[in-house]
């Protein structure tokens, strides 16, 4: 544990010398500069009502960073490669079932990830709510959550999915892959 907090630390004194040009010391914030830092609220961890994904640790790959950029610099091209024109249904669980299952259609055509997921499903947990369980094949559950936010989220931004009656909770649960839905 020790070693760990050792090289975290070093990682953000590399990374604040490379930003601010000092030596050495790990970066502390002054009542200045904090105030001046942004601060995470609520808000800005949704991005419309869909909350964002935290990739945890470890890389991520150039594929799924690709889409998480286009799903906010540029969502209608996303969609296009996607082949998502419209989201169809009367609920939020329905139209991104929809867009969620043209997407892994779409990928089934693209060499390499013809094989990353295996299908999406809608589910009812105990409780009786209903939920989207996102089975990958030839990819880990946190790759597979991680593409389909940055489809949901380049959805939402592109306009195609509109009216959401429910907020998206995407999750890793227990190693699986699901989307849960919240009233608002």
């Amino acid at each position: 544990m020790a070693d760990e907090q050792f090289i975290r630390n070093q990682i953000r004194r590399i990374l604040f010398e490379e930003t601010e040009g000092t030596t050495g010391q790990v970066p502390t914030p002054t009542p200045a500069l904090a105030e001046s830092a942004p601060q995470d609220s609520e808000e800005d961890k949704r991005t419309g009502k869909v909350a964002k994904v935290k990739p945890g640790r470890g890389r991520v790959k150039a594929e799924i960073e690709e889409a998480g950029a286009l799903a906010n610099s540029d969502p209608q091209e996303l969609m296009k490669k996607l082949k998502i024109k419209a989201a169809p249904g009367d609920s939020s669980i329905k139209q991104i079932a929809f867009i969620l299952n043209k997407a892994v259609e779409t990928l089934k055509s693209v060499p390499g990830l013809e094989e990353a997921y295996e299908r999406i499903a809608i589910k009812k947990s105990p409780e009786g709510d209903l939920y989207i369980h996102i089975i990958p094949n030839k990819i880990s559950a946190r790759d597979a959550l991680l593409y389909m936010n940055h489809t949901i989220v380049g959805a939402v931004n592109a306009g195609v999915l509109k009216n959401l009656d429910q907020e998206v909770v995407p999750e890793l649960k227990k190693g699986r892959a699901l989307i849960n839905f919240t009233d608002l």
